[in-house]
């Protein structure tokens, strides 16, 4: 239960810098990552939040249906599926607008 892995703090560094160029987020907006557990059904057990909170206090969030630690480049596309919600226990996806 408490023997999760650590994500590594280099690899977290470099996916932030992957992830602003892709998405051109500017060096002043903050950027952070979290794993999430998913219980529920079709859902990834476990998954990774990017969220970016720019300077004028807009929030944008993105969700990769992996752990940090298995997250290459090639896995961050300019177009993320996120989520908008879920509905008779299946997961709602949005895609955004520069898909690839």
């Amino acid at each position: 239960m408490f023997n999760k892995k650590k994500p590594n703090a280099e690899t977290i560094r470099n996916l932030k810098l992957v992830f602003s160029k892709k998405h051109q987020i500017p060096e002043k907006s903050i950027l952070s990552m979290a794993e999430l557990s998913c219980h529920e059904p079709n859902c990834p057990p476990i998954e990774t939040i990017i969220t970016e909170r720019a300077e004028d206090g807009k929030v944008r969030n993105w969700r990769i249906a992996k752990p940090i630690n298995e997250i290459q480049e090639i896995d961050v596309p300019k177009g993320i599926v996120t989520f908008l919600g879920s509905k008779n226990g299946k997961r709602i996806p949005y895609l955004t607008k520069n898909r690839y």
